[in-house]
């Protein structure tokens, strides 16, 4: 898991775990699925919406992570 280090100078930070990674994982897992039904993916509904599913997936692990970093 990856971590977003803040903090005034060496002594004084804090690590703040994210989910950078899985989002990462979503949008390769979608990407893929596109290229496997190379021209049909559209077309496909299943195709389709699992492709959107992954992308939607990847979209909330990452408002997450911002929402728990903005704290």
């Amino acid at each position: 898991m990856a971590e977003v280090v803040v903090g005034k100078d060496d002594k004084q930070f804090v690590r703040i775990p994210t989910r950078l990674e899985d989002a990462h994982h979503y949008r390769s897992l979608a990407e893929s699925l596109q290229k496997k039904h190379e021209k049909r993916w559209k077309e496909n509904h299943r195709t389709f919406n699992g492709v959107r599913s992954y992308h939607r997936k990847a979209r909330n692990v990452l408002e997450d992570s911002a929402r728990k970093v903005g704290k």
